[in-house]
């Protein structure tokens, strides 16, 4: 009998608690790690709170593409890394630093597992001052 809990326990606290998915994840990297921000759309929520160097909007999904895509083709991204990822529940996050032209910058998504998928609710960039 304790062992049969002992083995429950362990299987249930090693199962990740809808983390953001390995396959979004790798979606993410690829977008940003190759300026193609449009690689992401389909994981966009229908309204996404942007802050992008510290202006805060909520865009449609078109919109925040068309936001952040000039971004990324004028400053032509390089030496993207995770720093941190984790979940709560149902919602996810991620953070990553990239560089480019000697700046360095910080991104953050925030995701919720919604219906099977994992939908990027906000996205921020803002100057990495470390």
């Amino acid at each position: 009998m304790i062992k049969s809990l002992f083995i429950s326990a362990a299987l249930f606290f090693s199962i990740p608690m809808m983390a953001l998915t390995q396959e979004s994840e790798a979606i993410i990297l690829k977008a940003f790690s190759a300026g193609k921000v449009s690689d992401i759309s389909e994981m966009l929520s229908e309204n996404v709170q942007m802050i992008i160097m510290g202006k805060i909007s909520k865009q449609e999904k078109a919109k925040a593409i068309s936001c952040i895509s000039p971004y990324f083709t004028e400053n032509t991204t390089n030496d993207f890394k995770v720093l941190h990822k984790g979940n709560n529940g149902e919602t996810s996050f991620l953070i990553g630093t990239f560089s480019h032209s000697g700046k360095k910058y910080r991104i953050h998504f925030l995701t919720k597992h919604y219906n099977d998928k994992d939908i990027i609710n906000q996205i921020r960039i803002e100057n990495n001052n470390e």
